[in-house]
């Protein structure tokens, strides 16, 4: 890291904003040369810098520059300085940021700019606030949130929306927080699908042959959760074959009927009633062969049916878009 510039320590505002720009940081700046100009200057190449700048010299908009690249600078920020306006910019820049906002402006506005960016801020939101909305927005955007929620509002929907989220910005599936009673198959089977290192939360008794081979379908790392009798096994092998063949067809009858596909018809709402029909008949374990995949399917061939034998009817489920 550069200290000084190449001709000799800083003796002037100009010179430490030189060495600055070439990579200095301002905690290595003598006091005396912490001018304006030159904390200006060390925040706008780096917004961490906002924690060595001198309290006569902090500003307002130095504040505001600093969270505005980097919403965590707030924790460096005093107390007095810090307004609503400029917490709420910085969690619309860095949701973590929520944790060094007073908890007298943790307002509802700023916890749902937050809990829309990282469910797992809910950590940060005052107890009082908590509501079973604001757990169930937490969990939407990351399943992982679950673990936040109490026992007694996990509930089935919630564990659902929690395993039904494919991963984003390394959100993960909440299958490991879902109460005992809701790791049936349908919920593991959704989320290996979307999550397939989630297949090490799945109860033994639950790691059959179908979950396993659709976890593995997703990610061949994997392989060290499913049981040593099944792993690499031809009928493991076998499976994953056809579960790949039956994602592409899936993928192809998507794209033919796809303006026929009203926002309520969903893969996952599709699954879930497959669920309830199963259970209604006592087969807690689905119908062993395909069946996490075998309800989307069966749905799309009858909207294709649909396009291909009546022309009037496509028309009318056309309109739901």
């Amino acid at each position: 890291m550069v200290t000084e510039p190449p001709n000799g320590p800083c003796t002037t505002p100009a010179d430490t904003i030189s060495a600055i720009q070439a990579g200095s940081s301002l905690s290595s700046v003598d006091l005396s040369l912490r001018t304006p100009s030159v904390c200006e200057a060390a925040v706008r190449h780096d917004a961490r810098n906002i924690r060595d700048v001198p309290d006569t010299v902090i500003t307002p908009e130095l504040c505001a520059l600093a969270v505005g690249e980097n919403g965590l600078t707030l924790e460096s920020i005093p107390e007095c300085l810090k307004t609503t306006q400029l917490c709420f910019q910085a969690v619309l820049q860095c949701a973590h940021a929520l944790r060094f906002v007073p908890e007298s402006m943790r307002t509802a506005d700023l916890v749902n700019v937050a809990l829309s960016k990282w469910g797992r801020a809910i950590t940060w939101v005052p107890e009082a606030m908590r509501t079973l909305e604001l757990y169930e927005k937490a969990v939407a955007e990351d399943g992982s949130a679950l673990e936040f929620v109490p026992l007694h509002l996990r509930t089935r929907k919630m564990c659902r929306e929690a395993v039904a989220h494919k991963a984003r910005r390394g959100a993960e599936s909440g299958l490991e927080y879902a109460p005992a009673e809701e790791k049936n198959y349908w919920l593991c089977a959704m989320s290996v699908f979307y999550h397939p290192w989630s297949l090490q939360h799945v109860p033994p008794r639950l790691r059959c042959l179908e979950v396993c081979a659709i976890a593995v379908s997703k990610s061949s790392y994997v392989n060290n959760y499913v049981p040593f009798d099944m792993r690499d096994s031809p009928a493991l092998l076998e499976r994953i074959d056809t579960i790949k063949m039956i994602e592409q067809r899936i993928r192809e009858l998507e794209e033919e009927v796809r303006e026929a596909m009203q926002p309520g018809l969903t893969r996952a709402r599709t699954w879930w009633d497959a669920q309830a029909h199963w259970e209604a008949i006592d087969r807690q374990q689905g119908n062993p062969i395909y069946a996490f995949a075998q309800p989307w399917l069966e749905k799309l061939n009858w909207l294709k049916r649909e396009k291909d034998l009546d022309s009037y009817t496509w028309t009318k489920l056309r309109n739901w878009n």
